[in-house]
């Protein structure tokens, strides 16, 4: 299974990012319905408790702590101006092909604050609707005059997909220089501790990201773990770490769960 999931996710909370990831991910990892049975860091005051437990049908209990896991300062923000200026690309059919999919990315901060945001997507699919049959497969570099500045974006096409499968626009950014390891390791500073002290049959982290998946694979956060693994005696407790793609939640109420790392059982 690739970890879509799409529809009835409702608000975007910390608490229904777990939720879902239980009722959907969990569950079907494990073979077995798992449910959220607690959410200790809401009722237990006296100590610095861990998220939530969930229960499967056979009694095993699953910790699960979840933290976003911010690659720079501001990027809440930056993802606000994504969404508005960027995103309704991936609903517009003028820049759509037939039958590949188009990934268009854009640079932290390439959408300064203070413009317009509505102009630019009509100023992108403007730019892309005459020239996207053009388009080689791979990455191209281009940059498009959006009313009063220059967005810069590399987009990529996709070989072709199966004759029945229509061609999608995806929209992402790509990352700052800042090593992927530098942000994994905060976020384990942060949480490795509440997940350890809790007792439970089975601790996942789950970390989550604005991104999407073919911007920002999961097998970099697990090659960031296994680096910081010296570092951090406390991974040996942990069992699994996840990451929820939330980028695509509000604007299309689409999630994806991804496994990064597991612990090798017997280690």
């Amino acid at each position: 299974m690739n970890g879509r999931i799409a529809g009835g996710l409702g608000d975007k909370t910390d608490r229904r990012i777990v939720e879902v990831f239980v009722q959907n991910e969990l569950s079907r990892a494990r073979g077995e319905a798992f449910t959220v049975t607690a959410w200790p860091d809401q009722t237990e005051r006296t100590r610095q408790a861990v998220e939530a437990i969930a229960t499967g049908n056979d009694g095993t209990t699953v910790a699960i702590e979840h933290t976003l896991l911010q690659d720079f300062s501001g990027e809440r923000g930056d993802a606000a101006r994504l969404r508005a200026a960027i995103a309704p690309l991936e609903q517009d059919p003028n820049v759509a092909l037939p039958n590949a999919d188009l990934l268009i990315v854009a640079a932290p901060f390439a959408v300064p604050a203070g413009i317009h945001w509505a102009a630019i997507p009509t100023a992108i699919s403007a730019y892309l609707a005459p020239i996207k049959h053009t388009l080689s497969e791979g990455w191209s570099h281009h940059v498009i005059a959006c009313g009063g500045f220059e967005l810069p974006l590399e987009i990529e096409r996709t070989p072709d997909n199966l004759p029945e499968v229509a061609g999608r626009v995806f929209v992402a950014r790509s990352w700052p220089e800042t090593p992927l390891a530098e942000t994994v390791e905060i976020a384990l500073k942060r949480k490795l501790g509440k997940l350890v002290a809790e007792h439970a049959d089975v601790r996942i982290l789950l970390l989550e990201r604005m991104a999407i998946p073919m911007g920002c694979p999961p097998q970099g956060v697990g090659e960031a773990v296994e680096a910081l693994r010296a570092q951090f005696p406390a991974l040996e407790q942990i069992d699994e770490i996840w990451i929820a793609y939330t980028l695509a939640w509000e604007r299309e109420d689409v999630v994806w769960y991804r496994r990064a790392w597991q612990r090798v059982q017997g280690e």
